[in-house]
């Protein structure tokens, strides 16, 4: 075999590896929990309507209690979940944070019928010195089961995208690692296909 082809079997095999680990680590990025949800805009117009319509609630003290439950940002927010079911939304505040336990008054959850996950947002900030009306915010938390409430029992109610990992077949062995989603090439992963294709084409141009 000549030197020309052994070359451009080499180079073949460089690029290769290296546009295949970009497109990975792409990918890995894109699944990170995106920073607004759909319906940002329609939860901060249904909040200033409970607003308007709720001053005496609006204007309660953004405290809680020796427990950590946050008792009238809950009120405000059982308020705005109705708001937003008047408007056409299915929503409840009581949802489950990250870690599947109950929320502790500061968070909710909306979506419309025919959508496979609802979002959840931090809507209340932490500051007491506020009322509760002026702490209102809409941080979207993440895409999330539909049962992740306080009776629906459910799991693996973290922060999630929408964005569903590249299907690449036998290529991915399954990941063992904590922490690490299923469907996703881990450094070490990532170093043996690279290693493996690379020795696979190098013994082509060789002989």
């Amino acid at each position: 075999m000549t030197n020309t082809i052994r070359y451009s079997l080499f180079s073949l095999a460089v690029v290769f590896s290296f546009s295949f680990m970009g497109l990975v680590i792409a990918d890995d990025s894109e699944s990170e929990c995106p920073t607004t949800g759909k319906y940002t805009g329609e939860l901060r117009n249904a909040m200033d309507a409970t607003i308007t319509e709720n001053p005496s609630v609006a204007n309660l003290p953004n405290i809680e209690d020796a427990s950590g439950k946050k008792e009238n940002a809950k009120i405000f927010l059982v308020l705005v979940a109705t708001k937003l079911k008047s408007t056409g939304f299915n929503a409840t505040a009581e949802v489950l944070n990250g870690n599947d336990n109950p929320s502790t008054g500061d968070i909710i959850a909306l979506w419309k019928e025919g959508d496979a996950k609802m979002e959840r947002y931090d809507a209340i900030q932490g500051d007491p010195q506020k009322t509760i009306g002026s702490a209102s915010q809409t941080i979207f938390a993440g895409l999330i089961p539909l049962n992740c409430t306080t009776d629906g029992g459910g799991k693996g109610c973290k922060c999630e995208s929408n964005v569903q990992p590249i299907d690449a077949g036998s290529t991915f062995t399954e990941r063992t690692i904590p922490g690490i989603p299923e469907g996703y090439m881990g450094l070490d992963q990532l170093l043996v296909f690279f290693l493996n294709w690379s020795k696979y084409i190098l013994g082509i141009a060789v002989f």
